[in-house]
């Protein structure tokens, strides 16, 4: 991991010196996640689990990243079954004020906002039309 948060910061610092990296005084970040078959092997098999009906081991990856200089800043993953909201609640540690955190449909939960609210982190999050999830 080191390798990759060294490069993390030398391209978020080489990024501020190029282009404008907020927007109205926010550093705009998002989590995503998806799903990725994997080779089959039994180590990978014992470690993220093979979904019903497939051949091939799958593990769910959540990435933590830079909406206007596109760096991945953070990634986590875990097995299939993962919940990618739980994977948000690690990846959420790394913001703070002066972050507006982007979530898709899949993201809303008592917990996760309880979570945001703590931090202190501003969030836009995607929910159904009839505002339950």
């Amino acid at each position: 991991m080191e390798i990759f948060e060294n490069a993390v910061s030398q391209a978020v610092s080489m990024a501020s010196e190029r282009e404008e990296t907020t927007w109205k005084g926010f550093r705009v970040v998002a989590i995503d996640g998806t799903k990725k078959n994997l080779v089959h092997s039994k180590e990978l098999v014992d470690n993220f689990g093979v979904p019903h009906g497939a051949h091939y081991p799958q593990m769910l990856t959540c990435a933590l990243y830079d909406g206007f200089s596109k760096i991945p800043l953070n990634l986590a993953w875990g097995p299939y079954g993962s919940s990618e909201r739980a994977i948000a609640l690690e990846l959420i540690k790394d913001l703070g004020p002066g972050d507006l955190l982007l979530l898709d449909r899949g993201y809303p939960s008592f917990e996760l906002l309880q979570a945001l609210i703590i931090l202190g982190i501003n969030f836009m999050m995607r929910i159904p039309e009839n505002g339950f999830f």
